[in-house]
């Protein structure tokens, strides 16, 4: 799988996280809406190829950190 693809199933798993049965419809889909479609994603495939650059780096933290940083760039 394409890094890019991993990193789309990452952002769509996070996203889905933060809306709970109970949360508001039009609030998920104005995150939704931030977030998909989605540009380049720059920022977080820099920051998954800079933790790639070491030897030994936990990869679920890398991912974390990339999905993190385009939830902050998108807000």
């Amino acid at each position: 799988m394409k890094p890019e693809s991993i990193l789309e199933l990452h952002l769509k798993s996070a996203l889905s996280k933060c809306s709970s049965p109970g949360s508001p419809q039009r609030l998920h889909m104005a995150m939704h809406h931030a977030v998909f479609p989605g540009g380049a994603r720059i920022r977080p495939r820099l920051c998954l190829a800079i933790a790639d650059s070491f030897d030994n780096y936990d990869k679920n933290l890398a991912i974390a950190a990339a999905v993190a940083i385009e939830f902050l760039h998108c807000a």
